[in-house]
């Protein structure tokens, strides 16, 4: 796959603000309806690992890179805007593992820590990013075993980055939104650790991380120079909790590194204006919730939100992309948009191509 073409649309999106340009992303669905009992194994991604193993880390990289290549396989004759890279995934339990010695503890398809593991503010001190942490070293390893094994061929983001409101979540759990009213002060201090610490672990995470490419794969999207961070937390909290407690840390986090893709959710739309105010951020990806609207159903009000001030990631159809066409046109998008069939994604993809300005 001819990755020199992909990556410069993205890199010219990213480059000139307000300025109105959609880029796609296709994928097939499948052509059956699982059974509850298929679903639910499709999900089984952690039930043959032991993860107290290395073997079985590497045979779990070594399986990820196996459909990696089957996927750029198949998705070659598309010419959709897709990067192919892997996200590597270990749960929010393995996220926080990096900050204390505590193991994740794993289900089937996801890991999580202890309840409220940082239970007490007097505890601070004991959480800290340290590169001598073992889920830290495994998540390194990951990153040079897989970008090595790659060659340039895709990307890895071994560590999707939780910001550092979506740190102190992981450790102190719920205990965090009574944080904002109960102990501030203490909440301050260590988020602003934190920053320092998020620096850190991702500059740690990126010697050995190999590719001629530079810049940063986002869950396959591409940035110029920048980090891919996290920002769930902030969905649960008011726009204005959220000014004071997570825009100025993640802020600060973005301008460390001249860029950023942040993920959130529909559950989340209070902050959509927020987000979009976020110094030096490239794309605000927004995951469609269930029980939510969907993003698309009302995209006049996200985009007079957003002013176009950063690229709007957002999940569609193929129908919606159709409907909603004068308005895509005015704005700056990333479609991601599931397809019955390869010659539907192919048309949808010559579509989008002409709603370029």
């Amino acid at each position: 796959m001819n990755l020199a073409p992909v990556l410069e649309r993205y890199t010219s999106l990213c480059a000139i603000p307000h300025v109105p340009g959609v880029l796609v992303l296709t994928s097939i669905r499948a052509k059956k309806e699982l059974t509850i009992e298929e679903a639910v194994k499709s999900r089984e991604i952690f039930s043959t690992y032991d993860f107290a193993r290395r073997e079985d880390h590497i045979r779990y990289w070594d399986s990820l890179i196996e459909g990696m290549r089957a996927l750029l396989d198949s998705h070659e004759d598309i010419g959709d805007d897709f990067v192919p890279g892997i996200t590597l995934h270990y749960g929010f339990g393995a996220f926080g593992a990096v900050y204390c010695d505590v193991e994740p503890i794993f289900t089937q398809d996801t890991s999580y820590l202890p309840i409220e593991l940082m239970a007490d503010w007097s505890m601070a001190n004991e959480f800290y990013f340290s590169p001598e942490r073992r889920w830290s070293k495994i998540f390194a390893e990951a990153a040079a075993y897989i970008s090595e094994k790659a060659d340039s061929a895709f990307f890895i983001e071994p560590y999707p980055c939780p910001s550092p409101l979506d740190v102190v979540n992981l450790l102190r759990g719920n205990l965090l939104f009574t944080d904002f009213y109960e102990y501030p002060e203490e909440l301050h201090d260590f988020l602003q650790k934190t920053v320092g610490y998020i620096t850190e672990l991702t500059r740690f995470l990126r010697k050995g991380n190999i590719s001629k490419y530079g810049g940063a794969f986002c869950f396959g999207k591409y940035i110029p120079k920048g980090i891919l961070l996290l920002e769930d937390a902030a969905d649960l909290c008011s726009p204005e909790t959220y000014r004071q407690f997570g825009k100025p840390y993640t802020d600060a986090v973005i301008a460390h590194f001249g860029g950023a893709y942040l993920h959130h959710h529909s559950l989340g739309r209070q902050q959509y204006e927020n987000m979009s105010r976020l110094e030096g951020l490239c794309v605000q990806q927004i995951s469609s919730d269930p029980g939510c609207p969907r993003p698309m159903t009302y995209l006049d009000k996200i985009m007079a939100a957003v002013q176009n001030r950063t690229i709007l990631e957002l999940e569609c159809t193929a129908e919606e992309i159709f409907t909603y066409a004068p308005l895509l046109k005015g704005g700056r998008f990333i479609l991601n948009v599931a397809c019955k069939e390869r010659e539907e994604a192919r048309e949808i993809t010559a579509f989008v191509r002409k709603l370029q300005p």
